[in-house]
């Protein structure tokens, strides 16, 4: 997939905005995510998600593919490798 502004801005925005629903929803999972600086991209040894331990990495297609409620669930996943 060829990363274009307008689709890296929106896959962006929907980061903050599903970090946003857990802050909402499991406070705890949501604060520990706050801290983490969440990236979307499009390199090839970033298919899915991974994280450092201080940023969370989500591939730009793959977050696409997924509902909103496998979204939480990923980044809810993502932290606990942190955790």
């Amino acid at each position: 997939m060829t990363r274009t502004s307008s689709t890296l801005t929106a896959v962006e925005a929907d980061l903050v905005k599903t970090r946003s629903d857990l802050l909402l929803t499991q406070p705890m999972m949501g604060r520990l995510l706050a801290r983490l600086d969440l990236i979307a991209t499009d390199h090839p040894r970033c298919r899915t998600a991974c994280t450092d331990g201080r940023s969370v990495f989500v591939d730009i297609g793959f977050w696409r593919s997924l509902r909103p409620a496998h979204r939480r669930l990923l980044l809810a996943h993502e932290v606990w490798h942190c955790a």
